[in-house]
């Protein structure tokens, strides 16, 4: 038998210190609920992350793409300047042909009612940059125009032209940056289109070649750098920028997108769905921060692990950054 059991003080104190714990308090049902329902949106959308990340994502060529599309759009530290630069150089690669197209075009049919329509094309693409809809302010008027003057034209080789001129046309306002490109393409002349083709057949050329290895790259602009000094005045490469090392980084970009489109499509669902997923991860956090030991008694299914917390901490920072993509 312990002595203090029959020391009065002693008991006295134990007494004394048990009238001031207070009993820990039951979370309330209400909680409960909530922190179970928010767990089972969680758990759906991190099954649904695990199977499109499942370490698809964990390849060298992957990374060092979805790096550079980060950096590029975010306009980090060395790649000030270059998102629209880089934006309009994919767009130029992607509708050159389009683009020949066009110009073969204009050149080639001469008649009164098309001359009247590449006049109306030009006229247009110098206004088009103030709209909030470029696009279809763009395809708008180039309607009514080509319904204007459809009845007008003789030969079917001219409405032949004019149908192929407005298909690509269209093709071109249909991509983000098409129609600023052909507006900065207009304003130059011919050759501004071949130089685009001759950039395509180069990065064409790249796809077996390791273009993680910068030195290749280098060298290959190095080649060609007049050509790219011509690209750089079309596209709007600031001064500072002007750099062989600016083209390989923009060079290995459309390089990489081209082999990683589809795995990027998929990347870009994983965001979105994470970014769904972050909603209901705050409020389990802010529903068990609210829960502190001392007062309550921890529930078992606040202790439970937060399904796919691992994928949040992996690509925190695009799922985090709105301005990414």
């Amino acid at each position: 038998m312990n002595s203090d059991d029959n020391n009065p003080k002693t008991s006295f104190l134990q007494n004394l210190k048990d009238s001031f714990i207070k009993p820990k308090l039951d979370v309330s049902q209400e909680l409960l609920t909530a922190h179970e329902e928010h767990m089972v949106q969680l758990r759906f959308l991190s099954k649904m992350a695990y199977v499109i990340d499942s370490n698809r994502f964990d390849n060298e060529e992957f990374r060092t793409y979805i790096k550079l599309d980060y950096h590029l759009t975010q306009e980090a530290k060395g790649y000030e300047g270059l998102r629209k630069p880089s934006l309009l150089v994919k767009t130029g690669i992607h509708l050159t042909n389009s683009y020949v197209k066009i110009s073969e075009i204009e050149i080639n049919s001469r008649g009164s009612k098309q001359q009247e329509l590449y006049l109306f094309v030009n006229n247009l693409l110098n206004f088009i940059d103030n709209e909030v809809d470029s696009t279809e302010v763009f395809l708008n008027q180039l309607t009514k125009k080509i319904e204007e003057i459809n009845p007008q034209l003789k030969s079917k080789e001219g409405r032949l032209a004019i149908k192929s001129y407005t298909s690509e046309l269209e093709l071109i306002a249909n991509n983000e940056m098409g129609l600023r490109l052909l507006k900065l393409i207009k304003s130059g002349n011919f050759e501004d289109y071949l130089i685009f083709k001759r950039v395509r057949n180069m990065s064409l050329g790249l796809k077996k070649l390791n273009v993680l290895d910068f030195k290749i790259l280098l060298t290959l602009v190095m080649g060609n750098f007049e050509l790219f000094q011509k690209l750089g005045s079309i596209v709007g490469i600031p001064q500072s920028q002007n750099t062989a090392q600016t083209y390989a980084i923009i060079l290995q970009y459309i390089s990489l997108e081209v082999r990683q489109k589809i795995l990027h499509q998929k990347f870009l669902q994983l965001i979105q769905i994470m970014r769904q997923w972050q909603k209901p991860y705050e409020l389990i956090s802010n529903l068990r921060n609210k829960i502190n030991s001392k007062e309550y008694k921890i529930p078992k299914e606040f202790l439970e692990p937060i399904h796919g917390i691992d994928i949040y901490n992996k690509y925190i920072s695009y799922i985090k950054d709105k301005k990414y993509p």
